[in-house]
């Protein structure tokens, strides 16, 4: 090859244009746009599911200490049950358990009360309810059924349902 007839070939540019870049990011922000909604949702599911949970888990931890310690445990309501709850022995202050609820969580009562603390239940040494009853649970804004019930028997079994 001689100098008059090689021609160089020029280098090659390598990266986006403008208008990829553009089309890029328009098309993730669509895919964002659609995807926020569908997050809210399956945190508020992801929320009730929890709340359930941890309900579930403090009525099973006060019946077990009840029978362990030879005592009786109460779970009341932090001044109200939407507020959420705490697990505490009889005659003293000091809660065992204490959960807060936030703003989008509920729970309702309904116990026959036989303690003489209304909506207060718990169980006795030997594992019974001290007041027969169900507590329902609901996350605001969730989507499909995230309402669980929690019924109490005399003989302290609890039963969860969805409702």
């Amino acid at each position: 090859m001689d100098a008059v007839t090689a021609t160089r070939q020029p280098a090659r540019q390598r990266g986006f244009t403008l208008i990829e870049l553009m089309v890029t990011i328009a098309v993730l922000g669509i895919l964002a746009a659609v995807g926020a909604p569908a997050m809210s949702n399956y945190y508020n599911n992801r929320q009730a599911e929890a709340i359930g949970r941890q309900l579930m888990s403090d009525l099973q931890f006060a019946r077990n200490h009840a029978i362990s310690n030879s005592v009786t445990v109460f779970i009341a309501g932090n001044t109200t049950w939407d507020n959420g709850w705490r697990v505490y022995e009889s005659g003293q202050t000091v809660n065992l358990r204490q959960y807060r609820l936030s703003d989008e969580a509920n729970v309702s009562v309904n116990f026959d009360s036989q303690s003489g603390t209304p909506n207060t239940f718990g169980f006795d040494s030997l594992g019974r309810a001290t007041a027969t009853g169900s507590l329902t649970t609901s996350q605001d804004n969730s989507s499909g059924t995230r309402d669980y019930t929690y019924t109490i028997s005399m003989v302290g079994q609890i039963v969860r349902s969805e409702s």
